[in-house]
C-alpha cells in the first residue's frame, strides 16, 4: 500500500482509520492520542490499516456481528497460526527421520524374508530325504526307465506302491517322527542391539509424543479463552475479571452460559473453581432453551442443561433414568471441577480434582452446547486457565 500522510500532521504517516457513525478519517498516532484526550458525544473506533489489509477477521470484528458470525471469528482466532506452523515443521522433520528408519527397517525385513525363503528350500530338500519318500521316488523312477511298460509291469509297480503305502500306515509313529526331525525350524540368529523394526516403532511413538502437546493445546486454548457471557445469563448475576468470574447472592436458581460453544470435534476440557457457594450446578446447556426460560430454573427435564449439583446429584435435559440421581460425591468451596466433553464417544465427564473421582453421562452431540453454571443464593465461581497437557487428576 502506498504511504498516506496525515492531513492534520503532514510529517506523520496515517496508520489508522478513526470512525464513528458521523465521520471517518485517516489518522496518525498523534491524531489518535488527541481524539482520546477529548470528549465526544460518540466515541471513535480505531482500525489499524495494515492489519485490516492482512487479516480479514480483524476487519470484520469491528462491525456488528451476530452470535453465529462471532463464533466463526472466535474459532479462527482460537487456533494460533504460530502453533500450526510449528506443528507442520515438527511433522516434516519427523517424517524425514521416520522415512530413513523405515527404509532401514524394510531392508532388514527383506533380509529376514530371504532367510526364510532359503530355509524353505532347505526344508524341501530334507523332506526329499525321508526314507519312505525315497522309496516312493525309486519305485516311480523304475517305471520311467522302462522302454516298454507292459500291463504286467504296471501291476508289479502297483503292488510295490501298495506295499509301501501300507507300510507307511502301519509305521505311522516312525513315519511322523522322521518328518518332524527333518522339519525342525532353525532359529534365525538375533542380531545384537535394537532391530530397525523396533527403532521404527520407537520413532513412531516419539512422533506421537511430539504432536500430542499440540493436540492437547487445543484443549488448553479453549480453556484459556473461555469466558462467562454478559448477555446469556440471568440479570442478577455479575460477570467480572474479564469474563472469568461470575457471582450472585439472589435466592433463585440463575443460569449463566459461557460465550464459547463446545467444539463439535474431539475432546474439550475446561475447569471451574468454587470461590464461594451456597448451591451450585456445573455443566453445560442448550442456549435457546435456557434463554426461553429467562435463565431461571433450568435443571429439570427439558430445562436445557446437563449438570451436577454440589450435594452430589446429576440432572439431565433428556435422560429421565439418571435425572436427579446421586453420583457418589459432592463438591464445595475451593474445589476444582474439570468438565470433559468427548464428541466422538458422546459423553461428558465431571472430575473432582482433589479426590480424582469422576462421573459421566451420555449426551446428544448434535446440539449446540455451551459451558454453564447455575447459582442459587450467595455464590462465586471462576473459570481457571488450567493446562490439561500434564494433568494428573
Amino acid at each position: 500500500m502506498n504511504q498516506i500522510l496525515c492531513k492534520n500532521h503532514p510529517d506523520n504517516s496515517a496508520i489508522y482509520l478513526l470512525w464513528n457513525s458521523q465521520t471517518l478519517q485517516f489518522a496518525c498516532e498523534e491524531c489518535h492520542e488527541n481524539y482520546c484526550d477529548k470528549n465526544y458525544e460518540e466515541s471513535f473506533k480505531k482500525l489499524t490499516i495494515r492489519k485490516a489489509l492482512k487479516e480479514p477477521h480483524y476487519f470484520l470484528k469491528q462491525f456488528n456481528l451476530d452470535e453465529k458470525s462471532k463464533r466463526i471469528i472466535r474459532n479462527l482466532e482460537n487456533i494460533p497460526e504460530t502453533i500450526l506452523k510449528e506443528l507442520i515443521e515438527k511433522m516434516e522433520k519427523s517424517l524425514r527421520e521416520i522415512q530413513i528408519v523405515f527404509e532401514k527397517a524394510i531392508i532388514e525385513l527383506k533380509e529376514k524374508i530371504c532367510l526364510l525363503l532359503q530355509s524353505r528350500d532347505q526344508f524341501k530338500n530334507k523332506l526329499g530325504k525321508i526314507s519312505y519318500y525315497t522309496l516312493f521316488i525309486q519305485i516311480m523312477e523304475n517305471l520311467n526307465v522302462q522302454q516298454f511298460v507292459t500291463h504286467d509291469y504296471i501291476n508289479q509297480i502297483e503292488d510295490r506302491l501298495k506295499e509301501l503305502f501300507c507300510k507307511i500306515n502301519d509305521n505311522s509313529v516312525i513315519f511322523n517322527s522322521e518328518i518332524q526331525e527333518q522339519l525342525i525350524l532353525p532359529k534365525l540368529e538375533k542380531k545384537e542391539g535394537i532391530s530397525q523394526l523396533q527403532l521404527l516403532q520407537n520413532r513412531l511413538n516419539q512422533f506421537r509424543q511430539e504432536i500430542n502437546p499440540f493436540l492437547v493445546n487445543n484443549q488448553d486454548q479453549f480453556s484459556k479463552f473461555l469466558t462467562f457471557s454478559k448477555t446469556h445469563k440471568h440479570l442478577n448475576s455479575q460477570v467480572s475479571q474479564n469474563g472469568k468470574v461470575i457471582e450472585t447472592d439472589l435466592n433463585i436458581w440463575q443460569c449463566c452460559l459461557c460465550d464459547q460453544m463446545i467444539p463439535k470435534l474431539g475432546v474439550t476440557k475446561f475447569a471451574f473453581k468454587i470461590l464461594e457457594m451456597s448451591y451450585i450446578m456445573i455443566g453445560f446447556g442448550i442456549r435457546e432453551i435456557v434463554k426461553n426460560s429467562n435463565y431461571e430454573n433450568c435443571s429439570s427435564l427439558g430445562g436445557g442443561t446437563y449438570c451436577i449439583y454440589n450435594p452430589g446429584y446429576c440432572y439431565s435435559h433428556d435422560q429421565k433414568e439418571i435425572d436427579n440421581k446421586y453420583i457418589g460425591w459432592g463438591f464445595s468451596t475451593n474445589d476444582i471441577i474439570i468438565v470433559e466433553v468427548d464428541m466422538k464417544n458422546k459423553y461428558v465427564k465431571w472430575t473432582k480434582q482433589s479426590i480424582n473421582k469422576s462421573f459421566a453421562m451420555n449426551i446428544d452431540t448434535t446440539l449446540d452446547l455451551y459451558p454453564c453454571l447455575q447459582l442459587n443464593s450467595k455464590g462465586k465461581v471462576e473459570i481457571i486457565n488450567q493446562s490439561f497437557s500434564q494433568e494428573n487428576y
